[in-house]
């Protein structure tokens, strides 16, 4: 999911917003290195469906959270990202209903506030000291994971909340709301797991020196995995061996087909070619379609219809995409 900006040529580029700012629709909130940015952005030509994304400034700017992905907004008119007095993080438009993203508990105090985007890629609301270093993180967007993990978020659960932090794909390419396919972390059995609509069709095998069974060695190289389990959270989360720029831009997204990818389309996990009767790299076998056999695969083509006529409409809550197909 990628398109093409950077920090560098926007001149209202800053990295924080304070309690009464606001960020249009023409304006970046970049991180302080420019590795990370904020935007709002339209795939669609025809329809123009607006998302508030945080994206990575290099070459690849891939999109690594989305603020709305069940609520897109149809009209940029007073479409921003706005901070208000009150402590309030929230998306607004002069036609359209906000989104909130962050309200703060009554009667706190909004008294060095501040919204940041940091390096990381993390998105966070936090209370600073007078000295200007974090007293408290309010709210961030590592807790509440996209398609993409990124060096430092989590998979997992916290269980004195009992929020949990897993992947869910896009449902296509243009269309970032839930997809059919989750990435998450089964702690009893010390696994990563690829669920599609719940069913379990990916395992990632045990982690061992470093190394998981069923992912790719060449694809693991770089990274340093953590597992933690406690009677506060169970969770798994990396980092890499490296911090340079490009290293801390690295992650691992999971597609609308099934697949996870790493850096560059590196290969992490191939769910898209786990048929149900395979149990390869990964694949675990689940009751198939009586007009299926083993043996059988899913081939992706592309067809253009022939529309004559007014007769066709635009399904903007659909939430089936080509992962569906292949599991029915």
């Amino acid at each position: 999911m990628l398109w093409c900006s950077s920090c560098i040529h926007v001149e209202a580029a800053y990295n924080s917003s304070k309690p009464g700012d606001s960020v249009n629709a023409t304006e970046d909130l970049c991180s302080a290195n420019n590795i990370y940015y904020i935007r709002f952005f339209s795939f669609e030509q025809r329809y123009k469906l607006f998302y508030l994304h945080i994206a990575s400034t290099d070459s690849q700017a891939e999109i690594v959270w989305t603020a709305n992905r069940n609520k897109p907004y149809v009209n940029t008119s007073g479409l921003n990202l706005s901070f208000d007095h009150f402590g309030v993080l929230k998306i607004v438009s002069q036609v359209e209903k906000p989104i909130i993203i962050y309200s703060p508990p009554p009667h706190s105090t909004t008294n060095n506030m501040v919204a940041t985007l940091l390096d990381t890629g993390n998105f966070v609301v936090q209370q600073l000291n007078p000295n200007g270093a974090t007293k408290s993180v309010l709210w961030q967007s590592f807790d509440y994971p996209g398609h993409t993990l990124i060096p430092g978020m989590k998979l997992g659960v916290n269980h004195k909340t009992g929020h949990s932090w897993s992947l869910v794909s896009w449902v296509s390419e243009a269309s970032p709301a839930p997809g059919p396919f989750s990435l998450e972390w089964e702690p009893k059995e010390g696994e990563l797991n690829i669920r599609r609509r719940g069913q379990v069709i990916w395992k990632s095998g045990k982690l061992r020196h470093n190394i998981f069974e069923n992912i790719p060695k060449e694809s693991q190289l770089m990274f340093n995995y953590t597992i933690v389990s406690n009677h506060n959270e169970d969770y798994f989360t990396f980092t890499t061996l490296s911090e340079t720029p490009a290293a801390i831009r690295v992650s691992w997204s999971m597609y609308q087909t099934g697949q996870l990818t790493g850096i560059l389309g590196t290969d992490i996990a191939r769910a898209d070619k786990c048929y149900g009767y395979n149990t390869d790299d990964g694949c675990q076998k689940w009751e198939i379609p009586e007009c299926r056999h083993p043996g059988d695969v899913f081939d992706v083509r592309t067809a253009f219809f022939d529309v004559q006529g007014n007769d066709t409409s635009y399904e903007r809550n659909s939430s089936y995409g080509i992962g569906d197909c292949q599991a029915s």
